[in-house]
This record gives structure tokens, C-alpha cells and sequence, in this order.
């Protein structure tokens, strides 16, 4: 009724292409919300320590991805 073949799902594809589609999503998500105002009110140590520091989790994160 379906016809013959082999019917296979494969979940590491499937999340693959999502894990795209999801990051693209927070991502966007994080900078729609963000208020240029509210940064110069928390001062330029903090904004340098968050800058830092997503920084520093890139680097871990590619150096682990590269191993």
C-alpha cells in the first residue's frame, strides 16, 4: 500500500538540521531583547566581563569541537 523500500529514521540527522535552526533562533532571540540603555547603566567592567567570557566559552567550545 506504501510501496517497498527501506523506511529508516535517522534521529542524528534530524537533530543536526535542528540544532541549526535553534541556535539561529536563541540567538536572534537574545539580541531582540537586548537594551543598549541598560548597558551604560551597569557600567563597562560588567559589559567587558561578559564580552570576555563569551570569549573564553568560544575558544573552549572550538577547541573541543576540534579535537
Amino acid at each position: 500500500m506504501f510501496g517497498g523500500g527501506d523506511r529508516t529514521f535517522n534521529l542524528g540527522f534530524v537533530l543536526a538540521t535542528a540544532d541549526r535552526w535553534l541556535i539561529t533562533g536563541a540567538t536572534a532571540g537574545v539580541g531582540l531583547v537586548t537594551e543598549f540603555r541598560a548597558l551604560s547603566i551597569v557600567g563597562v567592567q560588567t559589559f567587558t566581563l561578559g564580552v570576555v567570557s563569551t570569549a573564553v566559552i568560544a575558544a573552549l567550545g572550538v577547541a573541543y569541537a576540534s579535537r
